[in-house]
C-alpha cells in the first residue's frame, strides 16, 4: 500500500509541477492527503490542483503503459501498479477530476487489510491458522509474490521462499559483465537481505515436488504448504545442440558472461556470431543487444573494421510483437554493418572447424560464438506431473495449475508471454491477488493481461523501450519508445526500485 500511495502522490506532484510551469497568476501548487475511517473501511484522499485529467483519457489512466508524460519521464506503470496493488487489498481506487482544476484520487480499503499491510495485527497464537505458502524460485516472480503476500497478509503469513542460489541478479546485468563494465560479484544481491514479515528464505536444492499434497523435498528437509507457487524459471540444455556443451560460449548465465568477458578482449579480427539455437528463449531483445554492444566495444578498441558481426535468429524480425522496435533495430544493424539472418537457428556447432551449422545445413565459420542455448524446464519438474509439452500449463485468469492451490508463474509456464522477468512479475501480482482473494473468502480479481516493458540497449549509451501487451486485445501489440539518455535513467530506476522493494537496498 505504501508503494501505491507513493505512485499516486508522485502523479499529483508531477501534475502541479507541470501547471506551475505555466506561470499562472495567483497559482500556488498544492497536494493534500486526507484519511478517515468510514465504518469498516479506510478512505485515503490524495488531491492536487494541477491541470486535471482530460475526459478523453480518463478511462485509460489505469491501463499499463498509458502515460501523458513525455518519453523518458514515465513508464506508464505507476497508476496501473497502484490499481493492481489496491485491488489485491480488496480495495477500490477511483478518481474525480475537472480539467484545468485538478484531480482527486480516492483509495478505499478494508481497515483490517490496512493494519495487516502495516504489520500491526497481533500475532496469531495458533500457528496453524496462518496461511502456509511455499514459493520455489527467488527470481522476479518469486520475489514479487513473496513481497505482496507479506505486505497484504502480514502476521497471518508463513511463507518459505526456496532457491538453490545465495543471491539474485538482474538479467540485463549479464551484458555489463560480458563487456567488462561490472564484475560478477558487483551485480549480485544477497538473499540474506530479505527481511519481510512472514517470509523466510532457505538456500536449498529442490529434489522433488509433489503437487497433489503440495509437498517439497530438498537436500536439507521436507516441506508442506497450503499453497504452492512454482517460480523456478527456465534452465538451459546445452547438450540439445551438438557441439555446444563441448566448449561453445553462452551469455545467458552469469558464469557464461564472465567467461566471455575474458575472451572478448582477445577478439581483434574475424567473424563473431550471435546465434539462437532454439525457441522460446528468455529476453528476446538480448541477442540484438549483444550484437550492438559488441559493435561499440570493437569500435572503442579500434578493431571494428577487421571484424564481422552476424545475428542468427528464428524470427523474421527481431521483436515480432513490435514492428516499430524491430525496424529501429534493423536500421541500427544496417548502420553498423551487422548482418541479420532471420528465420534460422543454429542447429549444431563444429568447434574443430569453428563453424556454426544452421537448420538448413548451411555453414557459417566463426572466430567468436556468442550463443543462446536451448531453454527447458528445470529437471526436478520432469517427474512432478506438472509439465505438458515441456512447460507448466496454467489458467491465464489466475495462474493456477491443474492441481488445487498450486500456482506457476514466469518462465516455467506456457502462458504465452515472453520468458522475461517483467512478465513473471506481472504474473506474480495476478497469482497473489488470487491467493489473497481465496484466503479472504472472495473471488474477485483481475485476470493476467500479459503486459510488460522491456528495455533495449541500442549501444552508444542509449536505451529504447518496448511496451507490450499480449492478452488485452485480439493479438499482441507493442509500443516503441525511441532510444534516449532519459530511458537509460528509467532503466536504472527499474532496477533500483525493485532492489529496494524486494531487498531493502
Amino acid at each position: 500500500m505504501v508503494q501505491a500511495q507513493a505512485d499516486i502522490g508522485s502523479a499529483s506532484f508531477y501534475a502541479v509541477s507541470e501547471k506551475n510551469k505555466q506561470l499562472l497568476e495567483g497559482f500556488e501548487p498544492t497536494v493534500s492527503i486526507r484519511t478517515k475511517r468510514i465504518g469498516d473501511r479506510l478512505e485515503i484522499r490524495i488531491k492536487d490542483n494541477g491541470n486535471g485529467i482530460p475526459p478523453k483519457v480518463i478511462d485509460k489512466i489505469f491501463q499499463p503503459f498509458f502515460t501523458t508524460k513525455p518519453t523518458g519521464q514515465g513508464t506508464g506503470l505507476g497508476l496501473s501498479m497502484s490499481y493492481d496493488i489496491i485491488k489485491a487489498y480488496a480495495g477500490n481506487l477511483i478518481v474525480d477530476t475537472n480539467e484545468g482544476e485538478g484531480a482527486e484520487f480516492v483509495i478505499q480499503i478494508p481497515v483490517s487489510k490496512w493494519f495487516r499491510s502495516s504489520c500491526c495485527m497481533p500475532s496469531n497464537e495458533n500457528s496453524n491458522m496462518k496461511l502456509r505458502v511455499i514459493v520455489l524460485g527467488a527470481g522476479f516472480g518469486g520475489l514479487e509474490i513473496s513481497s505482496i503476500l507479506s505486505e497484504t497478509i502480514g502476521n497471518d503469513l508463513d511463507l518459505t521462499l526456496i532457491d538453490k542460489s545465495d543471491s539474485f541478479y538482474f538479467g540485463f546485468s549479464k551484458l555489463d559483465v560480458m563487456f567488462g563494465r561490472k564484475s560478477p560479484d558487483s551485480v549480485k544481491i544477497a538473499y540474506r537481505n530479505i527481511n519481510k514479515h512472514g517470509v523466510r528464505f532457505l538456500q536449498e536444492t529442490i529434489t522433488a515436488i509433489e503437487p497433489v499434497g503440495k509437498k517439497v523435498i530438498t537436500d536439507r528437509g521436507n516441506y508442506e504448504a497450503d499453497v504452492l507457487v512454482i517460480a523456478l524459471g527456465a534452465d538451459y540444455d546445452l547438450s540439445a545442440t551438438p557441439g555446444f556443451s563441448e566448449g561453445a560460449n553462452e551469455f545467458y548465465t552469469l558464469e557464461g558472461a564472465a567467461k566471455l568477458s575474458k575472451l572478448i578482449p582477445h577478439f581483434i579480427k574475424g567473424h563473431a556470431i550471435v546465434g539462437v539455437t532454439s525457441a522460446p528463449f528468455k529476453c528476446p531483445p538480448a541477442p540484438s543487444e549483444a550484437a550492438l554492444l559488441l559493435h561499440d566495444y570493437l569500435i572503442e578498441k579500434g578493431v571494428r573494421k577487421s571484424c564481422k558481426i552476424s545475428i542468427v535468429m528464428p524470427f523474421n524480425i527481431p521483436i515480432p510483437p513490435s514492428p516499430d522496435t524491430s525496424q529501429a533495430l534493423l536500421t541500427a544493424f544496417k548502420e553498423r554493418d551487422i548482418d541479420f539472418i532471420p528465420k534460422h537457428l543454429v542447429r549444431a556447432i563444429d568447434l574443430a572447424r569453428h563453424t556454426a551449422i544452421l537448420d538448413d545445413e548451411s555453414e557459417m565459420p566463426f572466430d567468436l560464438f556468442l550463443g543462446i542455448p536451448k531453454h527447458c524446464a528445470p529437471e526436478v519438474l520432469k517427474n512432478s506431473g506438472l509439465l505438458l509439452n515441456g512447460w507448466i500449463p496454467v489458467d491465464r485468469n489466475n495462474l493456477k495449475t491443474a492441481f488445487p492451490n498450486v500456482y506457476a508463474i514466469g518462465d516455467v509456464t506456457s502462458v504465452g508471454t515472453p520468458k522475461a522477468g517483467v512478465f513473471a512479475e506481472g504474473a506474480a501480482r495476478v497469482a497473489s491477488a488470487s491467493i489473497i482473494a481465496e484466503w479472504e473468502g472472495d473471488s474477485s480479481h483481475s485476470p493476467y493481461n500479459g503486459a510488460g516493458s522491456c528495455y533495449v540497449e541500442f549501444g552508444q549509451d542509449l536505451v529504447g523501450r518496448v511496451d507490450v501487451d499480449f492478452f488485452s486485445g485480439p493479438k499482441p501489440t507493442g509500443t516503441f519508445s525511441e532510444p534516449s539518455e532519459e530511458l537509460v535513467i528509467d532503466k536504472r530506476y527499474f532496477g533500483s526500485s525493485r532492489a529496494a522493494r524486494w531487498f531493502g537496498v
